[in-house]
């Protein structure tokens, strides 16, 4: 049972993404394609300086891949402070899109897809009832 609550749901990819989600209008807007520096989700035209109506919500976070690379010089303490507060933040705004897409019509089945769950577990997780 632990083990289970361990595991995170396994959303769907952008490198290699199912139909239904490619099919979806504005899915051409966030497409990955590879960039100088890696991939990136940017559309054409756009950079990491854009402002969108009514404001752009953003969170980056930048650390090694290799951690052992910051022995030394910067105590594991930290990166991992930094990355629960950057994984606390995208939670939040995971709520407010769930209630959202709810506001919008779109149903359990459809949010549970979009987060790699079942309809049960999202409505568990995010509806809010008992």
């Amino acid at each position: 049972m632990l083990d289970m609550a361990r595991r995170r749901p396994t959303p769907p990819s952008f490198v290699d993404p199912p139909d239904w989600l490619a099919e979806l209008p504005g899915y051409e807007l966030f497409e990955l394609h590879e960039a100088d520096a890696g991939w990136s989700a940017f559309p054409e035209g756009v950079d990491e300086q854009v402002e969108f109506p009514g404001g752009t919500w953003r969170v980056a976070l930048v650390m090694p891949v290799d951690l052992s690379i910051g022995d030394g010089v910067v105590d594991p303490l930290v990166l991992l402070a930094v990355l629960a507060d950057g994984a606390a933040k995208v939670d939040d705004k995971v709520d407010e899109l769930v209630a959202h897409c709810r506001s919008t019509g779109k149903s359990w089945t459809e949010i549970g897809r979009s987060l790699g769950m079942t309809k049960q577990s999202a409505w568990e997780k995010f509806s809010g009832e008992d």
